[in-house]
């Protein structure tokens, strides 16, 4: 069962809170836990890893919440856990839209991709697999063990007196990430390779997190505006990087040794025509950053931090 929060006003805004929050995320990701391992709906795995990141965006941007070892540990540890729940979520994705595009093939292919649908669920029985080992590891019990006791630990900071508020550090933490995210945004055009597109949806949604966070202090009617305005910018990223990963499968498909022993030249023009419908839909989806990105730069000012943290 876990807590309702309530709103604080910045002054609040300190260790006990912030582990509250943390204590949160946690219990979340607990709760969810079941349910990915039950591996009846993929977006329980969706909503651990967004659980998963909002804990790795305070540790990385709230410093002060931790002694270095805790945070050096959970940073760690956390990032671990991010990596093995990553591959089964990319499948999953690619499985949905692999079935949702297999419609627009000519009735004369469409069974021919049935080699490479055995492919995918193949490797997703293996990282599944791979995912489940991770779940039940004495790694991640220790992990939880150790998080559960440090977020309900005294919060205040060795050899300190009393817990210091961290609004100034989440402020200056904010305005970096806008900083950087504002400045990879206006270096991407069209025709900018795919890393690009992914360090900017990875900085925006650590700015996500954190601004949400800060949220919990002080909602504000035009910080919602920005939060929904990046949220948007966010799906055209997402669709643009859903693109890019289900794309490099096929590539590696193609490249394995499973196409070389079972697929036939049909199999092939499928996987062409299956591409080719990936790459309009990234371009479709391209189409629309320009004014997605222009409308959250506009809306996310500097002053906007002036009213939400010191």
């Amino acid at each position: 069962m876990t807590k309702k929060r309530q709103h604080r006003s910045s002054a609040d805004f300190g260790q006990a809170a912030v582990k509250e929050f943390l204590e949160l995320q946690a219990g979340r990701m607990a709760v969810l836990q079941s349910s990915v391992r039950a591996d009846e709906d993929p977006e329980a795995l969706h909503d651990y890893r967004v659980a998963l990141r909002r804990i790795r965006a305070v540790l990385q941007f709230i410093p002060e919440i931790a002694s270095v070892e805790d945070l050096t540990h959970f940073r760690e540890e956390f990032g671990w856990l991010a990596a093995e729940t990553s591959a089964l979520r990319d499948l999953d994705v690619l499985l949905e839209a692999t079935r949702d595009l297999r419609p627009s093939l000519e009735p004369l292919l469409r069974d021919d991709l049935n080699p490479f649908f055995a492919f995918l669920e193949k490797k997703r029985l293996q990282v599944r697999e791979e995912l489940f080992q991770a779940l039940d590891s004495e790694r991640l019990q220790n992990l939880q063990r150790d998080f559960n006791l440090f977020c309900t630990a005294d919060p205040k900071l060795e050899g300190s007196g009393a817990a210091p508020n961290l609004s100034r550090g989440m402020g200056r933490s904010l305005r970096r990430l806008r900083k950087k995210l504002l400045r990879q945004g206006d270096g991407i055009t069209l025709e900018s390779p795919a890393d690009q597109f992914h360090q900017l949806r990875k900085t925006g949604k650590k700015f996500r997190y954190l601004f949400e966070l800060c949220q919990e202090f002080c909602p504000r009617k035009k910080q919602s505006a920005v939060i929904d305005s990046l949220k948007r910018l966010q799906n055209v990223l997402g669709r643009v990087q859903d693109v890019d990963v289900q794309q490099k499968v096929i590539l590696d498909y193609c490249q394995s040794s499973d196409c070389a022993e079972t697929v036939n030249p049909r199999t092939c023009l499928a996987l062409g025509v299956l591409f080719a419908e990936l790459s309009r839909r990234r371009e479709v989806a391209l189409a629309k950053f320009d004014e997605a990105y222009k409308d959250f730069a506009r809306r996310c000012r500097p002053e906007l931090f002036d009213d939400l943290l010191p």
